[in-house]
């Protein structure tokens, strides 16, 4: 299977990566690179999402593609240009606008208004609002 990492240098995305390659799958990992390489055995696409998705990435057919990203418009992009794969968005706790209701789980407690691109060092509030609009890209 041709899988397709968006990240895949640091935490969660490099474990997925690591998992993906070593389940025999053909993974590329598209990222900056600069917090780290990626995995051995991942191909690496530099990419900076400000500046959009380079052709070389785009011109490629994945099967399947996870994404971690918290920026609407790069999730908005990213789902344009491979929408017959296998989507899997990597979301938060803070997308929920209730936190205190004892026994909610997703599907129980409401989400936060969906919110687009915003510079989270200037408004952090807006974390979780922003991967509710991810969430609904990829839906």
């Amino acid at each position: 299977m041709r899988f397709l990492v968006l990240g895949g240098s640091v935490f969660l995305s490099r474990a997925v990566a690591v998992e993906a390659a070593a389940r025999g799958h053909d993974v590329t990992a598209a990222c900056r690179g600069s917090s780290g390489p990626v995995p051995e055995g991942v191909r690496h696409v530099a990419v900076d999402r400000v500046a959009g998705l380079p052709d070389e990435l785009t011109s490629t057919a994945y099967d399947a593609v996870v994404d971690v990203a918290r920026t609407p418009s790069w999730v908005r992009a990213a789902v344009a240009a491979w929408p017959g794969a296998h989507w899997t968005f990597v979301s938060t706790i803070n997308v929920y606008a209730d936190d205190a209701t004892p026994g909610g789980r997703p599907g129980t407690l409401p989400l936060r208004e969906p919110r687009d691109d915003a510079d989270l060092r200037q408004e952090p509030e807006a974390y979780g609002p922003m991967k509710v609009a991810c969430e609904q890209a990829v839906l």
